[in-house]
């Protein structure tokens, strides 16, 4: 996973903000895994996309969009459906730039966990 603000104006590079806790990544990225984990036809590992994720003021996923598909159409209306409505265990803090890019990547061409065993079911 790759998670970063979307720059407003393309070719922007986004300021690195001073004492900016980034832990709040990391829990929209371990919330975004588990649920994809949680289906078999959105387990991460054999494919690439891209989301643009929002989180509103209650820590939820708000309408989240994909920007890059997967190929497969019926995994992609799965992601979205998935991660609808998402829930983050508390608001995001206020200086929180949104929206969120997402990248999932292929295992071949990343390192990365794997889903537990038995998780997607």
């Amino acid at each position: 996973f790759v998670l970063r603000p979307v720059p407003v104006e393309i070719g922007a590079v986004p300021a690195i903000v001073p004492g900016l806790d980034r832990r709040y990544d990391g829990l929209v990225q371990t919330r975004v895994w588990e649920a994809l984990c949680a289906d078999a036809r959105t387990a991460p590992g054999n494919y690439r996309a891209s989301l643009r994720l929002n989180v509103d003021a209650e820590g939820r996923l708000e309408a989240p969009r994909l920007i890059g598909a997967t190929g497969n159409a019926a995994r992609d209306r799965a992601i979205v459906a998935a991660l609808s409505g998402l829930r983050m265990d508390h608001p995001p803090p206020p200086e929180l730039r949104q929206p969120l890019l997402l990248v999932i990547l292929p295992r071949e061409r990343v390192a990365g966990r794997a889903c537990e065993a038995g998780a997607a079911s």
